[in-house]
């Protein structure tokens, strides 16, 4: 009887006051069950559903479309749980174990259920984005955020990684361990990937490691940055700063360790901008006060292989018309110490021939050296010689003072050695002798040398050409040479000889002398004869006084 009393009251209640209270009579809800003691409940406080070991064979309706029940044991797939009846989907449908089963403890199939569990999930996972194209796809435009995070306090010295990637590549291909894509028309600064390193301890701080192991042939990149941003900002593909600790700091620190053929890239920069801002494709910036070895790049190779090895490679193939530098260097500063744009050490015990500066330059009018300043060559710093700051004049010779310092002065002529303008005989072609460079015949021939100081003047003839003198031409078959105080004075063929004597016998005791030095007078058997003019003519011929002799080609030096 008091079970039916109560139950036509519960109804009764709910009719005429629209809510009903257990254990309350202030209910704050349709239904509002209380407990006996809130902060200390009893262990039956509390609300039970309907309780189910199996899913009912016969479906539901949609007059049911909401019902509750609690699965006491697995029922196929469906794990026990709260489950509603969906009419829509016709399934039931779990409420509390739905969300948890996308993570499992990791080593099991369960769903965790502790705080500190160590879960996993088996497919793509997205962050701000309705779609996961990655196995993590994390998408986040709010102004002033970061899409991650990775913040830690170090206190005790050891090893700490804020990022770790670790690929072992067994097979061809291309395979990147970091990539960053960094594109937009903004002129803010854009760093692809920003390393900050402020630690103070001593040990090893490294702002990127890539370490890749494998032996497969394909390109492998420990860090790959590809930036094509047209603004005028500065773009950082890697921007590295760091400390003042002590220890070793790498801003960037490679190790490749492989068996494969491919090439490998310690460190490889893709650059393809079109603004106008400079684009480096490796940028080093050292600053502080530290009395430590600073280094913007230490190339250290230990191979042993016998490929070619480049400590530093640059390859350019650029079609602008703007200066390019395959290797740029400038210092400044005031400190004291010496200061070397580029120095090389190879040393003696290397094998193969040994260079330390070797350029190939064949264009024209294009150098391969070109030195703004002071030049100094020698084995040794004590051993050598500075060549001379200015280009001296012409015909200047390089001369050493045998302490290291050269100096432009005129030639001197050496003991035995003719000096330039001299003549002499020579009787090179009777042995079949080539004349000198140096040498030119005295024919009357013009001097076209730019080495030689007689450059634009004649040779003398002296060789056998026909020859003006005292207004009288004569031609001989070669010309003596004798001293005067100038040089290049030409005389005739003179012997001194009274060619006609001419006496008048029209008047007594009256004589007339003609002298005629080049006349041309009768040749007879006797030196006396009568002209027809009744005239007497005496013929008296002086001789010449000319030694034994041999003809020799006159030479003279012109340089």
């Amino acid at each position: 009887m008091k079970k039916y009393l109560f139950i036509v009251m519960f109804f009764t209640t709910s009719v005429l006051f629209a809510q009903v209270g257990i254990g309350t009579t202030t209910p704050n809800a349709t239904l509002d069950i209380v407990a006996n003691n809130q902060i200390t409940p009893a262990n039956t406080d509390g609300f039970l559903l309907p309780r189910i070991d199996a899913f009912p064979l016969t479906n539901p309706t949609v007059a049911q479309n909401g019902m509750l029940v609690y699965l006491t044991t697995a029922d196929g797939s469906n794990a026990p749980g709260f489950y509603y009846w969906n009419n829509l989907t016709m399934s039931w449908n779990t409420i509390l174990d739905k969300y948890d089963a996308d993570f499992y403890e990791v080593g099991t199939t369960s769903a965790p259920d502790d705080i500190n569990d160590a879960i996993y999930h088996m497919g793509n996972l997205a962050l701000g984005k309705n779609s996961a194209g990655y196995l993590l796809d994390i998408e986040d435009n709010t102004i002033n955020s970061r899409a991650v995070n990775v913040s830690r306090t170090i206190s005790v010295d050891g090893a700490y990684y804020g990022f770790s990637n670790s690929a072992t590549m067994n097979v061809d291909g291309l395979y990147y361990v970091y990539q960053s894509l960094l594109n937009g028309i903004g002129d803010a600064n854009m760093s692809t990937y920003q390393a900050t390193n402020s630690n103070s301890g001593d040990g090893t701080h490294t702002g990127f490691s890539a370490f890749l192991a494998g032996s497969g042939n394909g390109s492998q990149t420990g860090l790959s940055a590809q930036i094509n941003n047209t603004g005028s900002g500065r773009h950082y593909g890697v921007n590295l700063i760091l400390g003042s600790g002590t220890g070793l700091e790498y801003g960037n620190y490679t190790n490749i360790v492989g068996t494969g053929n491919g090439n490998k890239y310690g460190y490889y920069t893709y650059s393809i901008n079109s603004g106008t801002g400079g684009h480096y494709g490796s940028s080093h910036y050292l600053g502080g006060s530290g009395d430590g070895v600073q280094i913007g790049t230490d190339v250290q190779m230990l191979n042993t292989g016998n490929g070619n090895q480049y400590g530093n490679h640059v390859q350019m193939e650029m079609d602008g018309d703007g200066i390019r530098y395959g290797n740029y260097t400038l210092i400044s500063g005031i400190g004291t110490g010496k200061k070397y744009g580029t120095y090389n050490i190879i040393q003696p015990t290397a094998g193969g021939t040994h260079y330390g500066v070797y350029s190939t330059v064949k264009k024209a009018n294009s150098y391969a050296g070109y030195f703004l300043g002071d030049v100094y060559l020698g084995t040794s710093t004590t051993n050598g010689y500075k060549l001379p700051s200015t280009d001296g004049t012409a015909n200047q010779v390089l001369t050493t003072d045998g302490n290291g310092q050269t100096n432009w002065q005129a030639p001197s002529v050496p003991t035995g050695v003719v000096p330039v303008g001299s003549i002499i005989a020579w009787h090179g072609t009777s042995a079949g002798v080539a004349l000198s460079s140096e040498w030119q015949l005295c024919d009357g021939s013009a001097i076209s040398d730019a080495t030689s100081p007689m450059n634009g003047q004649n040779t003398p003839d002296l060789n056998g050409n026909t020859r003006s003198v005292s207004e009288n031409t004569f031609s001989s078959s070669g010309t003596f040479l004798r001293g005067s105080s100038i040089s290049g004075t030409f005389q005739g063929d003179q012997s001194n000889h009274l060619d006609t004597v001419i006496l008048s016998s029209s008047t007594s005791g009256a004589s007339s002398i003609i002298l005629d030095e080049r006349g041309n007078p009768s040749y007879l058997d006797s030196d006396i004869y009568i002209s027809p003019s009744n005239r007497y003519e005496f013929k008296l011929e002086g001789r010449e006084t000319r030694p034994t002799n041999m003809s020799v080609i006159w030479i003279m030096r012109i340089k």
